[in-house]
């Protein structure tokens, strides 16, 4: 994931859209304008399963105080089939 907004990203966390309850895939608690999070993810027993278009929700915070605004923002991935949300 890069940063391509104007300012960086505080807090950023990354989790599949849809389990809300579920650990984060990513977390950093800072992310300059540009910059660049990356994470690798245990590919399992099917890792050469056809890819599957699944979604991951990005949230971060626009400022670095405890009552700072936040955004999030939706991303498509290409993910082996047994990644697939159940759902």
């Amino acid at each position: 994931m890069i940063n391509i907004g104007m300012g960086p990203a505080f807090d950023l966390t990354v989790s599949w859209l849809g389990d809300s309850g579920a650990e984060k895939l990513a977390r950093t608690p800072f992310l300059a304008a540009n910059a660049r999070l990356e994470w690798a993810m245990v590919p399992g027993q099917a890792a050469d399963a056809e890819p599957v278009v699944r979604k991951l929700r990005a949230d971060w915070a626009i400022d670095n105080g405890p009552n700072a605004s936040r955004t999030w923002s939706i991303l498509a991935v290409f993910v082996p089939a047994h990644l697939e949300s159940p759902s």
